[in-house]
């Protein structure tokens, strides 16, 4: 499953990269000082969306795009409340804390309690960009750095322990993967440790935010 996704994102990613190309390669645009015919656009833009603003169709849904990645905040603070309260002991901290005003944050099944619980796990992102003029470099940071772990180092771990804690219980498994070849794990292994050293790279070099 975890290979199967990997294929199917890289060719979804290799047919954004044509459509791509087949906009920017088939358009002219006169923004020369003569007024002669240049390829579209005239510039990049930083923001890979306003690329696309003046192709019909085409623009309007990359310009719509920002708004799908808003509409998945509130699942991403679900996702890491849960996973938060699971790891770290928060509940045993509010409880032997001496603050009472806290004891409220215990009771996580209401949904005013779930709603405070995102809005304090969203307080980081909120304080970074009320003061980062240019969040794209720390999203270079952390994206290329935290990526591959998040992606493909943690995940390959899990499934390696897992199918060796299934193999010394002699138990058969119904949703087995059919990618169980070793060398698939050392190529995604070798790309994560490329792509983690490209991040590096940038970050050393100044230009992880190109």
């Amino acid at each position: 499953m975890f290979l199967t996704s990997n294929v199917i994102s890289s060719i979804l990613l290799f047919t954004e990269g044509i459509l791509a190309f087949l906009a920017f390669s088939g358009l002219t645009n006169s923004c020369t000082p003569d007024h002669g015919e240049t390829e579209f656009p005239c510039e990049v833009s930083k923001l890979y969306n306003e690329n696309f603003l003046g192709i019909p169709v085409i623009g309007q849904i990359c310009q719509f795009y920002p708004m799908l990645n808003v509409s998945a905040v509130p699942i991403l603070t679900i996702t890491l409340r849960n996973n938060f309260m699971q790891v770290v002991p928060v509940k045993r901290w509010i409880r032997n804390s001496n603050c009472g005003c806290l004891m409220f944050l215990l009771d996580d099944k209401r949904r005013l309690v779930k709603g405070v619980w995102s809005f304090i796990f969203s307080l980081p992102v909120i304080i970074i960009v009320m003061f980062e003029r240019d969040p794209q470099i720390m999203i270079s940071y952390t994206g290329g750095i935290c990526g591959p772990f998040i992606l493909f180092l943690i995940p390959i771990t899990l499934v390696w322990y897992g199918r060796k804690k299934l193999g010394e219980a002699n138990e058969q498994n119904f949703n087995r993967s059919p990618y169980q070849a070793l060398w698939l794990i050392i190529v995604m292994i070798i790309f994560a440790f490329l792509t983690l050293f490209m991040a590096l790279y940038g970050a050393a070099t100044g230009k992880s935010g190109e």
